[in-house]
């Protein structure tokens, strides 16, 4: 078509002479031409958006609102969340399980794959009980059903025990449907995109799947300790003149001393002296 519907030449088409035009028949017309016509359909869990920020270019051309209204996205991802899941055949830390949160799907889905994995004890499923089917009406059989409990990767968010349909091909490792977000009453924001538990306020979207490792700071060699300086030896000072009643009574005593020790030294040059003249003419 070369051309739209505000440059369009034509007329509308008359109501009496009209004929949709449908699959078969573009099928027919491809056949008579010696062509086949291939259509791939998915199931849609399956559909997977190449890009998260699809927008819808082709009709902004033909956009008859404002200019300030913005178009939403043709395709937004599915809401996953990172799991963990342990079992009987797990012997070490649980394994990590991407998860499908389905509130359109009325049960909660496990493939058999996943179920040998961990080992889950298989229960009979009641004839009831097996009532899913995909979008294009195709059947999801279902025999059986296990017991199981899921954890946020950090551990600070556990379920309690919930029952999952056990579904072979099934090309999701798991898928919470309704039941799930009852029972734990999540609550799931599509502008958001989030998943919060509403007794706890844990987001099960916005969590990672393992905590971030606390890394020790990087260790730093230290600066040299500087040398501690010399104490210089105390200096002995003279003590000032003052009165002797103002000197301490072991000071005193040594200069009663001293003078006395003077004393008896002059008094022996004296008497030396005297004698020395007395008998000069022995000396």
């Amino acid at each position: 078509i070369g051309h739209r519907t505000l440059n369009c030449d034509g007329t509308f088409p008359d109501a009496a002479t009209y004929k949709t035009l449908t699959q078969a028949d573009a099928v027919a017309q491809a056949a008579a031409r010696g062509k086949t016509l291939k259509v791939k359909r998915e199931p849609a869990a399956a559909v997977r958006p190449k890009d998260k920020d699809i927008l819808a270019a082709d009709y902004e051309e033909s956009d008859s609102d404002s200019d300030g209204y913005v178009l939403p996205p043709l395709t937004v991802p599915h809401l996953y969340v990172n799991l963990t899941l342990s079992g009987p055949s797990i012997s070490d830390f649980p394994i990590p399980v991407r998860s499908l949160l389905d509130i359109g799907c009325p049960s909660i889905v496990i493939s058999d794959t996943l179920v040998t994995k961990l080992g889950l004890r298989r229960y009979p499923l009641p004839l009831e009980e097996d009532n899913l089917s995909s979008l294009s009406e195709s059947p999801l059989s279902c025999r059986e059903y296990v017991k199981l409990k899921v954890s946020s990767g950090d551990g600070n968010w556990t379920s309690g025990v919930v029952r999952a349909k056990v579904n072979v091909g099934l090309c999701i490792p798991l898928i919470l449907g309704t039941p799930f977000l009852a029972a734990e009453h999540i609550v799931i924001d599509s502008e958001q995109r989030t998943a919060v538990d509403k007794r706890t306020g844990f987001d099960l979207l916005n969590n990672p799947l393992y905590p971030p490792r606390q890394w020790q700071p990087e260790w730093v060699i230290p600066p040299p300790t500087p040398k501690k300086p010399k104490r210089k030896p105390p200096v002995s000072e003279p003590i000032p003149f003052s009165r002797s009643a103002d000197l301490p009574v072991s000071v005193m005593l040594e200069v009663k001393n001293r003078i006395d020790d003077l004393a008896l030294q002059k008094l022996l040059q004296d008497e030396d002296a005297r004698l020395k003249a007395k008998h000069a003419d022995v000396f």
